[in-house]
């Protein structure tokens, strides 16, 4: 059986608590608006690609260009495993 500290008191373990609920709820909100910024960031990346580039056909080279170099990376580290 485990031991409870004398110097513990309910008290403590409800502030830990109410502690760990700030910090996960903290936490939650952080990564929804992370996500939320590396989603609208991704939808704006190629629009980016494509004014910058003088050439459709260039814009779209280059999102190819970096499509199959992922889809190289993420097959070389599968044959790593």
């Amino acid at each position: 059986m485990s031991e409870k500290n004398p110097k513990r008191s309910r008290f403590d373990n409800v502030q830990d608590g109410i502690k760990r609920l700030v910090l996960y709820g903290i936490g939650a909100v952080l990564v929804v608006a992370l996500f939320k910024l590396a989603f609208a960031y991704a939808l704006m990346i190629p629009q980016l690609i494509v004014v910058r580039l003088k050439s459709d056909m260039a814009a779209v080279g280059f999102i190819l260009a970096g499509i199959l170099l992922l889809t190289v990376l993420i097959a070389a580290r599968k044959r790593k495993n």
